[in-house]
């Protein structure tokens, strides 16, 4: 991979175009000496190392390597013949640990200037303890895919050395050892091997092989000998570009088919590259795919893990100046991130990410890296301090990758409250494409056809009548009696040892001649497919176009832009596909399937999926969640409509660069303009063009509150006499355009700004279903859930629910189209916010960030956005939502991250609670685009899932409903059998939160005391008291009372452990019989109680008593008492009094104890009675007749 600064430009181009040029008209290149292999025992003894590295001979002197292996310095890169002969050799010595497998296939071939193939066998190497079988662990590493980047290879190479030659001598060293010392590594190399396989490949021997100094090579090269860029034609999940017509070339095939009798239990894998300019002499790029939180957790520390390795590995190297800040030499020996974030640009049908799907090898950790000046620059020279820096540095890599799967990563997700997720209801799904019944598979494809073109042509052809043209015809079963599954077409340029100019400008194209139908009428052509060339100055001599399922008519080659000279064509005709294109593989995804894949991350039942309607109707109670997600829709059934009109009028003016400045934007020019909020703008086109061809590169910026201007468009495209930027769904305000002369003629330039009423891109809308009133109560009770203490999160397109919680209105929020979503880590594109709450953990050690602190938050591709336009150019089809900066400053919201100009993350202050918003983390997977191997629910990036952990850190206000023993109070007086008691609860709230509908139960003895009592609220510090009767007829002794608040756990606080508090009551037990009168064996008299004189019993009503005029009293049979002890007399009287008789064991009446309320039996007193007399006037009444011992 190239690293891509603004224009996929590179520093140290003029040398790639000066090869070219040199080698072309100066014949074949002489062969030089080769590279210090060993292939022989006495070699090996001689060199100390199969592969001795750059520093062997001058290991541990000054600015040099001091881990350097090997005997003798290398001196030149590694030739293929010699990576052959010495990996048969290393085998040889080291059979126990490696073997060498030669993959069935070959390259595709590298042009000789015959224009001829000369392919290449295809090697993969596997180093394990053979003596251990079993199950194990499997690590891959490819080694420079692009030819031209030769790191990779040769550091592998010698990794490959190092573990077999360790697992011999050194079985007990740490892995990590030579830069985290003894004891820093997690395992050591005879464990890593006795329960791993490390798989070593090599999958563009094309690309290698013309670069070979040894056979007379000029150049390496990034592509294989069809001219196609093996790094693009993986299959991966998601968004594909079908101009790489996946799995097509030779090698992938190959490779493809090796490792699928190989899958399971991959857990790292590493595609190592090389780039030219960089800030970072390495970078670490992490996968795009659908991971997990403990997988993203596993990457975050291998990459990690590389970087604590890397800085004291290449600390010796004097190409790293720290603090340059030129941004093309390194300050820092590795950085890591995304693709995105690390080289500015994202790719489909990488192998690194076909290692990390489930369709390929599915590895846990699959990780791509980067070295600084292994590319154009330094291409075949062989500089020993820099080749011994990127030996350094992938062998770290790579035992770091492996040491870091040994090592336990977070497997819990910090909640720190209770979570419920809206279930937005879009399911995405396809059953899968099904394959029809050919009745013609038996038959065999046509003769292959092989011819010479020249160019200049003589006849041409319509375009051009200088480019040459070749017609064909592609038989079937009735004409010929053949069936053909695809063509392949390959040509072969004029060349000099692999090298020709017809990379840098040559299209080819397969066309079939058109049928007459309406769309291409009867004697034109229709294209079917064609070479996807890069033009990036690798100087390729062949081309390669796929054709499947050709139907049967006349077709033609038509080149565009040919080199002079006689080029070859072969067209190859199978039965078989030309590539394996899968037409739609099934598939079934959702955003919300993130929350179902984290529950494993997160306690029992931390997790709750609301539906909306729930939420609409009341059924759901949100007081019992911390924090409730909206994710991408806010609320389905419902769109806002925004407002219509006329888009602004057309802007144009002139401007003039007259200082080329490519390190500094010091000198360039600008010019202010304003987008008019009062119109219906909805797209803006800026369109710069020019007369002369100049490299100049267009910027659109927006005016910040503070004055400070942000990016928000850009492009640059390399030399060409214009550039264009697009912006859809642009917040009004000042803009400026702002152009750089990166290398061209000083010029004026022509400036037209065009406005639309409609956006180029917008995302999917879906039907409204819901009513106004709906909408309303919906939002008043996310509202309420606010305002309470509960933290609201908007992900993505539910960024729409601010309107209705009081943030501006809906034109305030906007999908923005972005290449990747991102936020930029800024209030004004100078600041950052890396201190703020919601972007803890973002600026990690090493983490790379784009330009104005961008950091990328999801990935594009695995969930089927585009990234490219349809002519492969890079073009975004993202969207990252953002709410106009004035408005959310006026709510009163805290900016942490922006895009566009608004804002994309950050928080609002709502009552007790928090609104919470990110632009672009969860949106809906896209069908839109060409995803013919499936789709991803979500593809968090770590800055996603770190962003994610930030917005759910809350803890809502809650109560906390306690009971003590001193909050229990009990009347009246005394407890005694058959006295109805009062029990009191006061039940405090030591939370923060208010309580409400507070439950309070109380149980004697584990019988429920009445019924459970309700207090309606109780605030934060304050209390409430429920009360209950407590009927002891019947009970005496002790007693187990239980007073509980809140006993069903209905309400959420911070400790359940209080609410209940438990007492022993001792209820003193009644001596009298019947105390209550509600006895009565013959309905009309109180049994165990005599009457004499005016007296009467009320047996009628429900609650019996007694009564006696002046003449009457009520007698109670004897009580048993003892002489001596103290007992107590209590009655419920109206008027009436209460007498003690004192009994003789005879019977005999010893005294009579007047008023009396308590008394002491005197000596030989046995029992008593109680009598019950009438008052003076009326009559008295009586009822509840206690007497107990104190």
């Amino acid at each position: 991979m190239e690293v891509v600064l603004m224009s996929q430009r590179i520093l140290g181009v003029l040398l790639g175009v000066a090869f070219t040029v040199t080698t072309l008209v100066a014949g074949p290149i002489p062969k030089v000496a080769a590279t210090p292999v060993a292939d022989s025992d006495a070699l090996y003894e001689l060199y100390g190392r199969v592969f001795p590295d750059p520093h062997g001979c001058v290991r541990g002197q000054p600015a040099k390597s001091p881990f350097a292996k090997g005997s003798v310095c290398a001196t030149q890169f590694i030739q293929y013949p010699e990576l052959q002969s010495g990996l048969q050799f290393l085998q040889s010595k080291f059979q126990e640990f490696m073997d060498v497998y030669q993959v069935e296939g070959e390259s595709a071939g590298l042009p000789t200037t015959t224009q001829e193939r000369r392919t290449s066998d295809l090697y993969a190497v596997r180093v394990t303890d053979e003596s251990v079988t079993g199950p194990k662990k499997k690590f891959g590493f490819s080694l420079s895919i692009h030819g031209i980047e030769r790191a990779g290879a040769e550091g592998g190479t010698r990794a490959i050395e190092d573990l077999v030659t360790w697992a011999r001598h050194e079985p007990g060293r740490g892995l990590l050892d030579e830069t985290l010392g003894p004891g820093g590594s997690a395992v050591t190399v005879g464990q890593a091997l006795r329960e791993s396989e490390i798989w070593f490949f090599y999958p563009n021997p094309d690309g290698w092989t013309r670069g070979d100094v040894t056979q007379g090579g000029a150049s390496y090269q990034r592509y294989n000998g069809n001219g196609v860029d093996v790094n693009r034609d993986w299959p991966t999940i998601g968004y594909t570009f079908r101009g790489y017509t996946p799995a097509s070339e030779p090698e992938v095939k190959a490779f493809t088919d090796f490792f699928s009798s190989r899958k399971g239990g991959w857990v790292g894998t590493g595609d190592l590259h090389g780039m030219l300019d960089a800030n970072a002499f390495t970078f670490t790029m992490m996968p795009a795919g659908q991971l997990d939180y403990a997988r993203n957790k596993a990457v975050v520390g291998v990459v990690r893990r590389i970087q604590e390795d890397a800085n004291p590995r290449l600390e010796w190297y004097l190409g790293i100046q720290p603090g340059n800040e030129s941004g093309s030499v390194p300050d820092v020996a590795q950085q890591w991130g995304t693709v995105w974030d690390t080289i500015d640009y994202t790719v489909t049908g990488g192998l690194g990410d076909w290692m990390g799907t489930p369709i390929g090898l599915d590895a846990y950790v699959a990780i791509d890296n980067e070295m600084w000046l292994s590319h154009l620059a330094p291409n075949t020279v062989f500089e020993p301090d820099l080749e011994q820096a990127h030996i350094d540095g992938n062998k770290g890599l790579i035992y770091a990758q492996i040491e870091g799967a040994f090592r336990e990563s977070s497997r819990s997700f910090p909640l720190p409250g209770k979570l419920a997720y809206v279930d937005h209801g879009r399911r995405l799904s396809h059953p899968g494409s099904t394959a029809s019944t050919d009745p013609h598979a038996g038959l065999s494809p046509q003769p292959d056809i092989t011819t010479d073109v020249l160019s200049p042509s003589a006849s041409g052809h319509e375009g051009d009548p200088l480019d040459p043209m070749f017609e064909f015809t592609v038989l079937g079963p009735e004409s010929g009696g053949y069936r053909n599954g695809g063509l392949t077409v390959q040509v072969t340029y004029t060349n000099t040892q692999g090298i020709s100019p017809a990379d840098l400008v040559t299209a080819v194209h397969v066309e079939r001649a058109c049928q007459d139908d309406h769309d291409c009428p009867s004697g034109g052509w229709e294209t079917v497919n064609s070479h996807w060339n890069q033009a990036q100055l690798y100087a390729a001599a062949g081309h390669t176009v796929n054709v499947n399922a050709p139907l049967p008519g006349s077709y033609r080659i038509r080149f565009d832009d040919a080199p002079p000279g006689s080029h070859r064509v072969d067209i190859d005709f199978t039965a078989e596909q030309s590539w394996p294109d899968p037409g739609q593989l099934p598939y079934d995804v959702t955003s919300v399937e993130f929350f179902e894949d984290l529950r494993p991350y997160v306690p029992e039942g931390a997790i709750t999926r609301l539906a909306p309607g729930e939420i609409l109707s009341g059924a759901a109670d949100l007081s019992q969640f911390d924090t409730v997600v909206l994710v991408n829709d806010p609320l389905p059934g419902w769109y806002d409509p925004l407002g219509a009109g006329s888009a602004q009028d057309p802007i144009e003016f002139t401007m003039v660069n007259p200082v080329a400045s490519p390190v500094s934007n010091a000198f360039d020019v600008t010019r202010e303009f304003d987008v008019d909020g009062t119109k219906n703008s909805k797209s803006m086109v800026v369109a710069a063009t020019w007369p002369l061809p100049s490299d100049y590169d267009l910027f659109v910026d927006i005016q910040m509150p503070s004055g400070e201007w942000l990016e928000v468009g850009s492009s640059a495209q390399g030399l060409n006499n214009g550039e264009t930027v697009r912006l859809s769904n642009m917040f009004p305000g000042r803009y400026r355009v702002r152009l750089q002369n990166w290398s061209g003629l000083a010029q004026t330039v022509d400036v037209r700004i065009t406005f639309s009423d409609t956006a180029e891109l917008e995302p999917v809308q879906y039907p409204v279903t819901r009513t106004e009133a709906e909408r309303d109560a919906y939002y008043e009770r996310l509202r309420a859930f606010v305002e309470s203490g509960g933290n609201l999160v908007l992900t993505d397109g539910a960024g729409r629910a601010l309107p209705h919680l009081g943030v501006g209105t809906p034109a305030d929020v906007r999908p923005q189209v972005v290449f990747a979503p991102y936020a930029a880590f800024t209030t004004d594109g100078d600041d950052d916010t890396y201190d703020d709450p919601l972007a803890k953990n973002v600026d990690q050690p090493g983490a790379a960030e784009g330009g104005g602190h961008r950091h990328q938050t999801q990935e594009p591709v695995p969930l089927g956005y585009a990234i490219q336009d349809a002519d492969g150019a890079n073009m975004g089809h993202s969207f990252s939502w953002a709410v106009g900066s004035k408005a959310w400053t006026d709510a009163g919201g805290r900016a942490v991250g922006m895009v566009g100009g608004g804002v994309t993350l950050g928080e609002i202050e709502r009552g007790a609670g928090r609104i919470r918003f990110v632009g672009g983390l969860l949106p809906d997977p896209e069908e839109r685009y060409d995803h013919p191997f499936g789709l991803s629910s979500y593809a968090l990036t770590y800055t996603g899932w770190q962003l994610f952990e930030n917005l759910v850190q809350w803890t809502r206000p809650l109560p906390d409903v306690a009971i003590a023993a001193s909050d229990v109070t009990f009347s009246p007086g005394p407890k005694v059998e058959g006295k109805a008691i009062t029990v009191t609860a006061t039940v405090r709230n030591l939370g923060s939160g208010s309580a409400q509908n507070v439950a309070v139960r109380a149980t004697d003895n584990g019988t429920q005391i009445g019924g459970v009592q309700t207090i309606a609220s109780i605030p934060a510090g304050g209390s409430g008291t429920a009360a209950f009767v407590w009927d002891t007829k019947g009970i005496n002794g002790d007693r187990t009372l239980v007073v509980t608040a809140d006993p069903a756990n209905a309400i959420r606080e911070l400790d359940e452990a209080n609410n209940s508090v438990t007492a022993t009551v001792t209820v003193k037990g009644n001596k009298v019989r019947n105390a209550s009168f509600e006895e009565s064996a013959n309905g009309t008299s109180p049994d165990a109680w005599t009457s004499s004189g005016g007296t009467s019993y009320d047996s009628a009503s429900e609650d019996r008593s007694v009564s006696a005029d002046a003449t009457g009293s009520w007698t109670s049979d004897p009580i048993d008492v003892v002489a001596g002890r103290a007992y107590v007399v209590l009655v419920d009287t109206a008027g009436g009094t209460v007498a003690v008789q004192q009994l003789s064991a005879a019977g005999l009446v010893l005294g009579t104890l007047s008023q009396v309320t308590s008394f002491t039996p005197a000596e030989g007193v046995a029992q008593v009675r109680v009598v019950l007399t009438g008052g003076l006037i009326g009559s008295s009444t009586f009822d509840d007749v206690l007497l107990w011992e104190e």
